[in-house]
C-alpha cells in the first residue's frame, strides 16, 4: 500500500512545535479521536505509549527513531493492523511545518481484488482524512492553548 502524507503549516517556531509533539502523553492535548494517551516509556528512542481511540480500541506506538527537534518514526499496532509513521518538522521563516507520513501495512480483506480496490481508494481517503483531523487539532491547540474536544472537527468512521 502506498504512503499517505499530509502536511500543515503552523504559526509557531519549530522549537514550540517540537515541545508539544514530543511531550509525554501529548495526544491528550490535540488528537480529536483520542480517548486517552498513556506513556509506558518516555521520552526518546524506544519510547512506547498507548493510544485509546474514542471507539475504545487501544493501539500501541513504539518509537524507533527520535530526532531531537526534528521529528520521530514509530510503529503503531493493533492486533494484525500495523503502520509505520514518520513525523517531520521543518522550520519556515514565518513558523514551522509538520509532515506526517503513514505507511499502512495491513489488509482489510482476504480477497485480493477487493483488497486492491480498498488499498487504492478507500483506505488512503480515510487515512488522509484522519491525518488532517490530527493536524487540525494540533493547530487548534497551538493557536488557542485549549485542549481539543472529542470529534471537534467531525467524526471518523474508524476512530470515533
Amino acid at each position: 500500500m502506498k504512503t499517505i502524507q499530509v502536511s500543515k503549516k503552523f504559526r509557531v517556531k519549530s522549537e514550540e512545535l517540537w515541545r508539544v509533539i514530543s511531550a509525554k502523553e501529548n495526544l491528550n492535548l490535540y488528537h480529536p479521536f483520542c480517548k486517552s494517551n498513556v506513556a509506558l516509556n518516555w521520552p526518546g528512542k524506544d519510547s512506547i505509549d498507548e493510544l485509546t481511540y474514542l471507539n475504545d480500541r487501544t493501539y500501541r506506538r513504539e518509537f524507533f527513531n527520535w530526532r531531537e527537534g526534528k521529528g520521530y518514526d514509530l510503529l503503531i499496532t493493533y492486533g494484525k493492523i500495523k503502520s509505520s509513521v514518520k513525523w517531520e518538522i521543518k522550520s519556515l521563516s514565518n513558523g514551522s511545518q509538520l509532515t506526517i507520513k503513514l505507511n499502512p501495512q495491513f489488509k482489510l480483506s482476504k480477497n485480493r481484488i477487493l483488497n486492491s480496490i480498498l488499498s487504492r481508494l478507500f483506505i488512503p481517503l480515510l487515512l488522509k482524512s484522519y491525518l488532517k483531523h490530527v493536524l487540525n487539532g494540533l493547530d487548534f491547540y497551538l493557536s488557542n492553548d485549549q485542549v481539543v474536544k472529542p470529534n471537534q472537527f467531525g467524526k471518523h468512521i474508524w476512530f470515533s
